[in-house]
């Protein structure tokens, strides 16, 4: 398996890119610089055959409506931050920049805990992590895990945007603790981890 990571959009968000060789199908995993992504993909000859969401802040979909224009891959996302995909003020982006333009993402598939997605030859485990947003997700793939903003290198997301709970932040937490300490970690913002690192 491949991963690239392409951070981009207002707040350097985390763009991931999957795939695997000799294959043209790839996962995008939080669009956000849809340019950057798109040449990407061109240039490795590769279509996204799915976008996951690991939840809906604006700057982990600020790519999102330029990329189904051009490739209309199925979007994966919990529905507990599906009104983020319409709403610029859930989805924090006119709490920030009140001025900035927004295009709303009508449809998604609705994923829930323990869901297994399989596309793109791979298979991908939904982890629930609400905390940080009620529909927070992870993705365990490959023995991977995509964390979103559940999980960071030396931290984890914050829990006061709409959505947010501390309390139930902490039991997320609680459980991506659970897996096995040398689990690497590709958070929303920032470098890699493992779970060891981060959940002495």
């Amino acid at each position: 398996m491949h991963v690239f990571r392409l951070p981009g959009g207002v707040l350097n968000a985390n763009t991931y890119v999957l795939y695997k060789d000799g294959l043209s199908e790839a996962i995008v995993i939080d669009p956000t610089d849809a340019d950057r992504l798109d040449d990407f993909l061109t240039r490795h000859s590769l279509r996204p055959a799915a976008v996951l969401l690991t939840h809906g802040h604006f700057d982990h979909i600020c790519g999102l409506p330029e990329l189904l224009r051009k490739w209309k891959p199925p979007v994966y996302l919990h529905s507990g931050d599906g009104l983020m995909l319409t709403d610029p003020m859930k989805c924090g982006l006119h709490l920030f920049f009140p001025k900035a333009p927004f295009e709303p993402v009508k449809s998604y598939e609705a994923i829930s805990d323990g869901q297994e997605i399989c596309v793109a030859d791979f298979v991908i485990r939904v982890l629930s992590t609400p905390g940080h947003s009620k529909g927070s997700v992870c993705y365990l793939i490959s023995g991977v895990l995509f964390a979103g903003d559940t999980l960071f290198r030396a931290g984890f997301g914050r829990t006061d945007l709409w959505g947010g709970s501390y309390s139930e932040l902490t039991a997320s937490l609680g459980r991506l603790g659970k897996l096995p300490a040398d689990t690497v970690v590709y958070p929303g913002h920032g470098d890699t981890t493992t779970i060891g690192a981060e959940l002495l």
